[in-house]
């Protein structure tokens, strides 16, 4: 019943028990490594919540970093990190459409670590960002600098304080589970973090002791927080809807590829394929390819469009 009570509150797909922030834990060095790095590259920013301003604040800041968006049908690909020339330094961040604003955000700063760390690799081969499949240490960096990034913890501890505060308590620890889900809440407005990764961050920094508590409850939590998004509707509604207004100029050719290794329908790509005015002879170029992430290898095509676009943009 709770089930079927939430699916009609929420959008279609929208599931945060996806996100995996558990596996590969990382050691105190390496948590402050990624916390130094965080910090380095939110300080414009101070302790202020960056949410959707994260795609034009990565433009401005990072030269060499592009947006695009396009929906993809495998509700496992969140993202992935290219570079469509070795010869030039920028890559792009192709976000998939169809999850939701909330979700594109994290894997936007999920990916921007990649960006930062990882740019020799990606010279070769596109990083993918799967948030329900994180499969090395790498990735679990990059979702530790993604939550770090858009929720650090000297913010964290000015806010709870402040909640805490409003709801008459002096720990996180004494609250009950409705006053939790409204902190909670709270914050996921705020820094447009996922539930899930909200509740991480709190375990993170010491705020609770057990996550398996929390993520027991996790259904009820977001209940509350679902009931209480009557009264921040508009932002609710934005952050967990899919229509991103901060990102331009999707890019089609990229359902070639999407098509190639399963990510959208036949209908989906002949239907873009009418869009674009291309001769409907454009299919019998493609190759069926393996589904796996791994080994997703971008079409000549695209890398020649995107370098077309760092001369135009020039």
């Amino acid at each position: 019943m709770k089930d079927t009570f939430m699916q009609t509150l929420l959008p279609p797909g929208y599931s945060q028990l996806r996100y995996d922030l558990e596996s590969n834990p990382l050691t105190t060095d390496e948590v402050m490594e990624v916390k130094n790095l965080a910090r380095e590259k939110r300080a414009d920013f101070g302790i202020a919540p960056i949410g959707t301003r994260i795609f034009t604040y990565l433009a401005n800041k990072e030269k060499g970093l592009h947006f695009e968006c396009q929906p993809f049908d495998n509700a496992d690909l969140d993202a992935f990190i290219i570079w469509p020339d070795s010869h030039i330094e920028t890559a792009y961040i192709v976000l998939n459409s169809n999850q939701s604003l909330l979700n594109q955000i994290f894997a936007t700063a999920h990916e921007y670590y990649h960006y930062l760390k990882d740019f020799q690799k990606l010279k070769e081969f596109p990083q993918i960002c799967s948030l329900s499949q994180v499969h090395d240490k790498r990735d679990q960096k990059a979702n530790r600098f993604a939550a770090e990034f858009l929720l650090p913890a000297e913010a964290l501890k000015i806010e709870v304080a402040r909640l805490l505060t409003l709801l008459g308590k002096d720990s996180i620890k004494k609250a009950e589970l409705v006053e939790f889900a409204a902190i909670v809440y709270t914050l996921t407005i705020q820094y447009a973090l996922p539930l899930k990764a909200v509740l991480y961050r709190l375990y993170e920094e010491g705020y609770i002791n057990d996550i398996n508590l929390y993520i027991e409850n996790y259904a009820f939590i977001k209940k509350i927080l679902t009931e209480s998004s009557l009264h921040y509707n508009k932002q609710f509604s934005e952050l967990l809807g899919c229509e991103n207004h901060y990102i331009d100029e999707p890019i089609y050719d990229l359902m070639t590829t999407a098509y190639e290794h399963g990510f959208v329908s036949l209908d989906q790509l002949e239907n873009d394929i009418r869009l674009l005015g291309l001769n409907s002879e454009f299919l019998n170029s493609f190759v069926i390819a393996d589904d796996e992430f791994e080994e997703l290898d971008i079409a000549d095509s695209l890398k020649n469009r995107l370098r077309d676009k760092l001369k135009f943009e020039d």
